[in-house]
């Protein structure tokens, strides 16, 4: 059954830079169905996923791919999108029945033929949106015939634009979600329908060994990351208030932060006022094989989001042995066990962040007991093997339910 079938993966852009453990999940997707083939709303990174998984995985992963055709002044596409349309011209009248429908203009429904042309005439058995996002896009489930269609939400999508979503969650077959929170917020939205909880996976990469305790339990140096993009919902301020009362206790401290965005004149600007110029450093994004030789000399990893779905980066650092403390933003809960592999707070709360640093700071064998957990944690729950084996079994279940 598995090899005969035809699956459709419609994907912003993969292989992507700023989500690599999604190049090794459809590459392991794709030895598992042959038949899969993805549907690209930008270009492919390429020379990323070459980094990742090598050129012949990403070469045998997009072959037989499918793009969004962007609109165009040459007259000769517009000729080719029309011979498409007449060619499909049944699904083609439902796709602008149904654009007309929903209150779309006449225009805008020949947009829906002409950016997804590729679609027309194509039959799949299943279609994998891999992002709501991604999803609202798509004006008319006509577009992919009668496969059934499952959409991911993997982001804060309920939690800032709740009701954006509301056509696809009507018009979707099933729902796939990082974690129960993105669950449990789906069905206060009012979908009824099934949903597939799968996390995140990290998969094993050689380069990754153990890393020595720095000792910053032993000699008093300590430090402490975060590899986030620079917005107001990663909390930071929360995390420079936190690293201000280490260092009011005493605490040789050290906060690296990774990344960039809209809040770094912010940021700047309060490292300041708070007198930790000298504790504090910025390194900017940095791609996942420099960030993972980074954290290796990292103490401890840091996230007091105000709002997050799971977060890859956590993961990332419990894989390292890294202990976290994090806060019970969204899914985060979900991603450290508390007292286990590091500690979850509450939001807002620098003051305990704090003690919870100070307590593993001050307790070696603390330390070393959540780091040995963290990493085995992740291999017992977010292995890339035992995410595979639930994207097929989410597959072939979708498929086969009438």
């Amino acid at each position: 059954m598995t090899r005969q079938l035809r699956i459709l993966v419609v994907i912003g852009h993969w292989p992507s830079k700023t989500h690599p453990y999604l190049s090794w999940l459809f590459f392991r997707l794709k030895q598992n169905f042959p038949g899969l083939s993805l549907f690209h709303y930008n270009q492919p990174e390429l020379e990323e996923g070459y980094t990742v998984i090598g050129k012949a995985a990403v070469n045998q992963v997009l072959e037989g791919s499918f793009y969004r055709r962007p609109f165009g002044l040459n007259p000769f596409l517009h000729l080719r999108a029309i011979f498409k349309i007449l060619k499909n011209l049944s699904q083609s009248r439902a796709v602008i029945s149904d654009c007309r429908a929903q209150g779309l203009s006449m225009g805008q429904a020949y947009g829906q033929l002409y950016y997804y042309q590729d679609l027309l005439g194509q039959r799949f058995d299943l279609v994998h949106i891999n992002a709501l996002q991604t999803a609202c896009h798509f004006k008319s489930k006509q577009l992919f015939g009668q496969a059934k269609v499952l959409t991911s939400s993997r982001g804060q999508d309920f939690d800032f634009f709740p009701d954006r979503y509301d056509r696809v969650l009507q018009q979707i077959d099933i729902l796939h979600v990082l974690g129960t929170y993105l669950k449990v917020k789906a069905r206060a939205q009012g979908y009824k329908g099934p949903v597939s909880v799968i996390p995140p996976a990290f998969p094993e990469i050689p380069s990754i060994s153990k890393p020595s305790n720095r000792g910053g339990i032993q000699d008093g140096k300590v430090i402490i990351a975060t590899a986030a993009r620079l917005s107001w919902v990663k909390g930071f301020e929360y995390s420079l208030i936190t690293i201000k009362l280490l260092v009011d206790k005493g605490y040789d401290v050290t906060y690296r932060i990774y990344g960039d965005g809209e809040e770094l004149e912010h940021l700047l600007y309060m490292v300041q006022n708070l007198g930790l110029t000298k504790k504090v450093q910025f390194y900017g994004w940095l791609e996942e094989p420099r960030l993972l030789e980074e954290l290796k000399g990292v103490d401890f990893y840091l996230l007091l989001a105000i709002s997050e779905a799971f977060n890859n980066s956590v993961l990332l650092a419990q894989a390292l042995g890294i202990p976290c403390v994090v806060s019970d933003a969204g899914g985060l809960s979900e991603n450290v066990a508390d007292r286990i592999s590091g500690r979850v707070v509450s939001r807002y709360d620098a003051s305990a962040a704090a003690e919870a640093l100070m307590e593993l700071i001050d307790n070696s064998a603390l330390y070393q007991q959540f780091s040995q957990n963290a990493r085995q944690r992740v291999q017992n729950h977010f292995s890339l093997d035992h995410q595979v084996e639930q994207y097929k079994a989410m597959y072939e279940k979708v498929i086969a339910t009438d």
